[in-house]
């Protein structure tokens, strides 16, 4: 097969089997999107939506699909959560961040994005996101090397490459000081739950 994961058999009927993996993976989302500080109500309030569209639903092909736009969706939802008390400035910054994920994003870089001084850019990074602007950008690329490391055709070293970070030795303590484990040992912990 050429799936990222097995899919379990909850019911002969095709259908209703549609239904109960795309209820588990809204599930999932809701509680990653939690996770990632998404507020219960409204993560609450997506899976309630998505399932009672589910639950009128007969095309197989149209239940699958949602696949990708619930992920999309969720991930989005998080996105502009943590970003809805940021001003203007702090929110252009960070979507150049997003943008530029995999590029080596410097200070000078947010700069010449908003039009203000090292110095400011900081002040309103600590105060709206309470961290500066340098730590921010990490932990961003670090939350996608999460994402990145599900994908065993990659070894640590080449996320480290991908991500912009100076070595495998310093992507590997970052990730440790942010989720105390290395990438290695996260990585394990993913097959464990598969």
């Amino acid at each position: 097969k050429n799936t990222l994961f097995e899919l379990g058999q909850l019911s002969e009927n095709a259908l209703r089997q549609a239904r109960y993996m795309m209820i588990c993976h809204v599930t999932l989302c809701s509680r990653a999107a939690i996770e990632g500080g998404l507020p219960e109500t409204l993560a609450y309030y997506m899976s309630d939506s998505y399932i009672r569209y589910l639950d009128g639903q007969t095309d197989i092909r149209r239940i699958n699909g949602l696949l990708y736009p619930v992920c999309l969706s969720y991930a989005e939802a998080v996105h502009e959560w943590r970003l809805s008390a940021c001003g203007e400035h702090v929110r252009r910054c960070c979507e150049y961040i997003f943008s530029n994920i995999l590029a080596p994003v410097t200070l000078t870089d947010l700069c010449d994005v908003c039009g203000l001084t090292p110095n400011y850019i900081t002040e309103l990074f600590t105060r709206e996101l309470k961290m500066s602007p340098m730590r921010y950008i990490r932990s961003q690329k670090l939350e996608y090397a999460r994402i990145l490391l599900a994908d065993h055709s990659r070894s640590v070293a080449q996320i480290a490459e991908h991500l912009s970070f100076p070595g495998h030795s310093n992507f590997t303590e970052q990730f440790r000081r942010q989720y105390g484990v290395t990438p290695s040992q996260y990585r394990k912990g993913m097959q464990g739950m598969v």
